[in-house]
Order: structure tokens, then C-alpha cells, then sequence
């Protein structure tokens, strides 16, 4: 008797192997693309009711890590006191402290602030290194670029208009074991609500600096304001730590700081003690020497993709990138359009194969290069 062959059954056993094949591959995929930030990778994950209160923790991305972590978040003033509220357009640092009891992890986070109606307050300062920023639907979010040694965030972040009301931080971190998979790894997520504060009058409108002749020159304009006050204008290299310059006793239309001292950016801002005791700040104004600049490349691989991350310690611009063989000799040229802070693109793998140097110059002349080896 012939044997009857069920060439339908083995149809479905094979479609279902390769369609479990192509889930595991997707999975996978959408898995380890975190690891450049979930944000980046269209995943939003801090909590927030505009993020359906979705986490690390509750999708189920990331779980099985053992290290007591935890996460808390502070907002600290200008003299790098923890607030419970803010003064309307004052300068702020918002400080995410992931901590461990055992292990030593890799940390990644995501943030975000919004206000009681859930309209973003997006007035982040340039992101730290390792760090950027992503725009979705009317929020900003700051996220890791990549993981981080150090479990301390600070993000610079300017108060909002006054009649914002209160606006809350919703932070998610996660305490990784680095395997390139998300089994042991521990994710934790908190929120910090800060309410509207009072702001006293400012007798200052606004803060300038320019680079003018290779030095900063600092002046401000009035606001009209009579104050008994008393000012001083402040320094910082990092625009968290300041301390002072000098005591500022001319008027608005005859001030002029000029500082030659800069190693690469400079940050001031004028301190305002009240009649009262009380102390506002004007705003932050920053210079950026342009031979200076810390522009930095690296190289990174994910999926077996190559990538070329690049930093931007100068403002949003384009730039030129142009790959070489080491003989000098140009393989392929690109304008790319960078944002402030950390920025990647994928190697034209079509292009440039084996060694090659790559050479980014930004709008005001700075050249970064990096030798790099595709196989």
C-alpha cells in the first residue's frame, strides 16, 4: 500500500520553525537596540501617563538582576541645594542617583518632565556625554547612549514660565550585567513632583557673553526693575559648579567683564542677593572657544551593524564627514545635520570597506578624526 504523505504537515512545521526563527531574530532585535536608548529606538519607558505608565519593570524587557538597585531623584538649586519648588526661569540641575547594595552594573536611564496636565516642560540644557535627547509627540526625553560607568546623572534644566504650575520628573534607570541579553539585569523607575514657586524681581534682564578678540566678554541689560540689590557675577566651567568672579558695581550700560582665561566653554551667570536676604539668579550665558571644542568619535558595533558615534560639545549644526584611505585618498564624503551632545550614524558599509580614517569637521573648523577597521 503506498504511503500517504502529509506535505501539509511539513509545510506548517516548517513555516512555523522559520516563523519562530524570524520572531527570535525580531525579538532579539528589538531587545538589544536599548542599549543606544530606549527612546532613541522608539520605546518610552519612565512611567509617565503619557507613556501609558509603561516601565522597564512592567514590559518585562529587562529582569533577573540581583544588585539592590534603587533610584532616586533630586532637583537642585544653583548652590546645589535639593528644592521642593522652583522660581520661574532659574537655572535648575536635576541629579538621578542610581545606587547598588552588590555587583558592579552598567547603568542606563530615561527622563522626562511634564506638568500636571501632562504638556512637556522640555527646557534641558545640552546633554552630558553618553547622554542625548529625543523628541516624541511634545516631550523630550534624556537617555543613555550607551551604558554608563557611574550611576550620578546631572542634567542642567531652566525653570518654566511662571503659571506653569507644579511639573513632575519621571526617571526610569536600569542596573545592567552587560551578558547582550536582558536576562540579569535590574530596572527601577521614581518620580519627583516640584511645585511653582516665587520669584522676586530681577534687576536683570538678561545675561550676555560672545567670544570677542580670543576672550569672553560678559554685559547685561537692565529690566527696569528698582531693587536694592547687590550682584556678583559667577564662573563655571561645567554650568553646575560656580563660584565667583567679581563684585559688579557699574550699570547695565557700562559693564563689561572680559575674561581670557577659558579653557574650552566658560558659564556665567550674575548672583542677586535681595534687600531681604533672598538670592535669585539671572540666566546662564556660555561661551565656547571654537579651537576647543571637545568634539570626540568612537566607533561601536550592534546586531553586527557599525557605527559611528560622535559627540558635539558645540551647538546644533552640520558637518562635513568624509572617509579616507590611509593614504589620504577620499573614499566617500557626507553632510550630516548634528544636534548638541552625542550623535551616531551607520558606517556606509556599501562604501568604505577595511581601514579607513574618518574625518568629521564641524561648522567653525574643528576636525575630529578616528582610524577605523571594517571587516
Amino acid at each position: 500500500m503506498q504511503q500517504k504523505i502529509n506535505t501539509k504537515g511539513k509545510f506548517m512545521r516548517r513555516t512555523g520553525g522559520i516563523m519562530s526563527a524570524a520572531f527570535g531574530v525580531f525579538l532579539m532585535v528589538v531587545l538589544l537596540s536599548n542599549a543606544s536608548g530606549p527612546a532613541k529606538n522608539g520605546n518610552f519607558v519612565t512611567g509617565a501617563p503619557f507613556n501609558k505608565g509603561l516601565t522597564c519593570a512592567k514590559s518585562g524587557c529587562h529582569s533577573g538582576g540581583a544588585f539592590g538597585a534603587a533610584i532616586t531623584t533630586q532637583l537642585l538649586n544653583a548652590a546645589n541645594v535639593a528644592v521642593t519648588s522652583y522660581s520661574p526661569g532659574q537655572p535648575y540641575t536635576l541629579k538621578i542617583s542610581m545606587t547598588k547594595t552588590t555587583g558592579t552594573p552598567g547603568y542606563g536611564f530615561q527622563t522626562t518632565c511634564a506638568t500636571a496636565a501632562n504638556v512637556g516642560v522640555n527646557s534641558w540644557g545640552t546633554p552630558p556625554a553618553g547622554t542625548h535627547a529625543k523628541t516624541k509627540t511634545g516631550h523630550t526625553y534624556i537617555e543613555h547612549s550607551k551604558a554608563l560607568k557611574s550611576g550620578v546623572i546631572l542634567l542642567s534644566w531652566t525653570a518654566p514660565a511662571k503659571g506653569t504650575g507644579s511639573v513632575t520628573f519621571y526617571s526610569s534607570g536600569n542596573e545592567v550585567n552587560g551578558n547582550g541579553s536582558t536576562s540579569g539585569d535590574q530596572p527601577v523607575n521614581t518620580s519627583l513632583t516640584i511645585a511653582e514657586g516665587v520669584t522676586p524681581p530681577s534687576p536683570v534682564a538678561s545675561l550676555d557673553a560672545i567670544m570677542q578678540s580670543n576672550q569672553a566678554v560678559v554685559s547685561f541689560k537692565s529690566s527696569g526693575v528698582e531693587t536694592s540689590s547687590s550682584m556678583i557675577l559667577e564662573k563655571s566651567a561645567d554650568a553646575v559648579n560656580f563660584s565667583a568672579v567679581e563684585k559688579v558695581t557699574g550699570t547695565d550700560a557700562n559693564y563689561r567683564y572680559k575674561d581670557k582665561n577659558i579653557q574650552s566653554k566658560a558659564f556665567y551667570r550674575l548672583k542677586i542677593t535681595n534687600e531681604d536676604g533672598s538670592v535669585i539668579y539671572s540666566n546662564v550665558a556660555s561661551v565656547v572657544v571654537p579651537s576647543k571644542l571637545q568634539n570626540q568619535l568612537s566607533l561601536y558595533s550592534h546586531a553586527g551593524t557599525g557605527y559611528i558615534m560622535f559627540h558635539n560639545d558645540g551647538v546644533a549644526q552640520n558637518v562635513q564627514v568624509t572617509y579616507s584611505d590611509l593614504s589620504g585618498n577620499l573614499i566617500y564624503s557626507e553632510t550630516r545635520s548634528v544636534t548638541a551632545g552625542d550623535n551616531s550614524w551607520i558606517v556606509p558599509r556599501d562604501k568604505v570597506k577595511g581601514m579607513a580614517i574618518v574625518n568629521v569637521v564641524s561648522k567653525d573648523g574643528n576636525k575630529s578624526s578616528l582610524k577605523i577597521g571594517l571587516n
